[in-house]
């Protein structure tokens, strides 16, 4: 007699882009693509031998840019010394998650619009297309870079929604830290005696 075993095929998350003020309606785990205005991009030729390099110049690449805050770097290789620099405030990417209705325990991966949507943009789009977040704004390709701007602008639309499960996400993606709030430091001490006995 053959036992039938669960399927092991890995489950995949549905894919949303994050906006200021979206709200969504999916309950269960997602990937986000995170939209220009929840992050700072720079293109930059940096003469480095490995890219581990350039972990340390991150944040003096944007001195003097950011408006005052916490902010955490990244960076996504182009090609051979060239490179996509990010500046994020990982509170207003949680606030921007928590606000749209969605846990953060929820939220597999977090993505740039940046490294997600430009071969898409190359590829699928024409120079005056543009992809619709809502009805007041769409993100577009300018110089290679995604930005947001109002949909009046844009000449041609396509809804960003209907999209999403085209795209293949890449290995470009930030975690967020994983405790949400303060601690209550009573829980921290009753819970190190509890480890301790």
């Amino acid at each position: 007699m053959k036992l039938a075993l669960p399927s092991m095929q890995k489950t995949h998350n549905k894919t949303i882009f994050l906006d200021k003020g979206y709200k969504c309606d999916y309950v269960g785990n997602v990937d986000i693509i995170l939209s220009p205005s929840l992050y700072w991009v720079q293109r930059h030729t940096i003469p480095i031998k490995y890219d581990y390099q350039i972990k340390p110049l991150l944040k003096a690449l944007f001195d003097e840019t950011l408006p005052s805050g916490d902010f955490k770097y990244s960076y996504a290789k182009i090609k051979d010394n060239e490179y996509f620099i990010y500046a994020y405030s990982e509170d207003e990417i949680k606030k921007s998650i928590v606000d749209a209705g969605i846990e953060l325990k929820s939220v597999g991966s977090i993505y740039f619009a940046q490294n997600e949507l430009s071969e898409y943009f190359s590829t699928q789009l024409q120079d005056d297309e543009a992809l619709c977040v809502d009805g007041e704004f769409c993100i577009v390709k300018s110089e290679d870079t995604i930005i947001k701007v109002p949909a009046i602008m844009a000449v041609s639309k396509f809804e960003i929604a209907n999209i999403l499960d085209q795209i293949e996400l890449s290995k470009q993606r930030i975690k967020l830290n994983s405790f949400t709030g303060a601690v209550d430091s009573g829980i921290l001490y009753r819970a190190s005696l509890f480890l301790l006995f």
